[in-house]
């Protein structure tokens, strides 16, 4: 039997971890790959004192320990914001786990917004954030975060955590021989695209030509502060491998205009869906086949001179869009006049739909021409409790 993934559940109130670990447990994707650990106040608090111990030794103030800690061992984290009983917050733990132990996933909850299922309108996540995922208590149950099926409310910004996990381990290995290499140049990103990054995509970086050591030194989106120090350069190579994915997924890929995913691709181009696949998948309760398709999904041959080559980097396939959309062997690109099947990507169930006159159209905050976005419902609520934050 394959070893399930361990995933620690905190909150400071007992009843709250309680009732998550039970949710978690009723979710057939979640117990099929995962474990949920509830671990108490004395035991999380000696943690964190733990990696407060290692912080203090990086900078020289203490000696340096080899302590084990609870954090080490964790391959999902999933942290209340507001831990009152502990005089932290869940953003500092998401620091101090991020930097100072080899945490995997850290999912916080109840940071940003209060409303259940709100969706954000914008697109642009919360790439502050020391956290790889910002939801929701009420979120953290939902079956598509942790599996291949959904049908409702699964943001198509969200990962699968389930391959999230491993992907994070290969982008750590990738970056550990790579910590004084370009990080542009490391994800082989073509000159011309860059040339159209947004402004605050290349701020968060600090520069085009940054590598991932001085990124995690002197950005300010690494370590935090001018003390601050690394433990080693492990440390360096699992900070840069979190951040730097969650800049291409909150920074680069929301505007869809310099890498571009398979929905949006094929809500552009639907002649790129290969044989059955419209009929499979357009109005199917679940857009799994869209995060990484194979050829019984896209025509991939056409589009392999233009992926974005460091997959394991995104949560999902992506290209160049700059260069998909020159692309002549694609037949709205040569006859952009010719009818087509329309087709209208959801955002906030992750379903490709026929487009219509019904299907709520929202204005996201990305810096790109393709700010145009479809929902599955009208503006500002659907459902009993479903609703938009703007």
């Amino acid at each position: 039997m394959t070893e399930k993934w361990r995933v620690v559940v905190f909150d400071d109130d007992e009843d709250f971890r309680r009732e998550w670990s039970e949710r978690l447990g009723a979710v057939p994707s979640f117990l099929e790959r995962f474990e949920a650990l509830i671990v108490n106040e004395t035991e999380f608090g000696q943690a964190i004192d733990g990696l407060r111990r290692r912080r203090a030794a990086a900078r020289g103030v203490e000696k340096p320990s080899s302590d084990e800690n609870l954090f080490d061992g964790i391959d999902v984290l999933i942290v209340d914001y507001d831990l009152f009983k502990l005089d932290e917050t869940g953003e500092d733990v998401a620091y101090l786990a991020r930097c100072f132990s080899s945490c995997g996933l850290i999912v916080a909850v109840n940071q940003y917004a209060r409303e259940a299922f709100t969706f954000d309108l914008t697109l642009q996540g919360h790439p502050n954030s020391f956290a790889d995922l910002n939801l929701l208590a009420e979120q953290i149950s939902e079956p598509g975060l942790w599996g291949a099926q959904w049908g409702g409310f699964r943001p198509w910004s969200w990962p699968l955590l389930s391959r999230a996990i491993e992907t994070r381990k290969r982008c750590i290995s990738d970056v550990k021989g790579n910590l004084d290499c370009g990080i542009l140049s490391f994800l082989e990103i073509p000159p011309e695209v860059v040339e159209i990054f947004p402004l605050e995509a290349i701020e968060f970086i600090s520069a085009p030509s940054v590598t991932f050591r001085s990124f995690v030194l002197d950005s300010g989106q690494g370590l935090r502060g001018r003390g601050e120090r690394p433990s080693s350069d492990e440390s360096i190579a699992r900070i840069a491998a979190a951040r730097i994915s969650k800049w291409l997924e909150r920074l680069v890929l929301p505007g869809q205009n310099i890498l571009v995913d398979a929905a949006h691709l094929v809500e552009r181009y639907p002649s790129l869906l290969s044989g059955d696949a419209s009929k499979r998948l357009v109005g199917s309760a679940s857009g799994f086949e869209l995060l990484v398709p194979d050829e019984s999904v896209m025509d991939l041959k056409k589009l392999e001179p233009f992926i974005f080559g460091r997959a394991d980097w995104l949560s999902r396939s992506a290209w160049y869009w700059p260069l998909v959309s020159e692309c002549q062997e694609i037949i709205e690109v040569a006859s952009p006049w010719t009818e087509r099947q329309e087709l209208a990507f959801c955002e906030d169930t992750s379903r490709i739909m026929p487009a219509s006159d019904d299907i709520p159209v929202f204005v996201a905050k990305v810096q790109s021409p393709f700010v145009r976005r479809f929902a599955s419902a009208r503006h500002p609520r659907y459902g009993p409790q479903l609703q938009f934050a703007l």
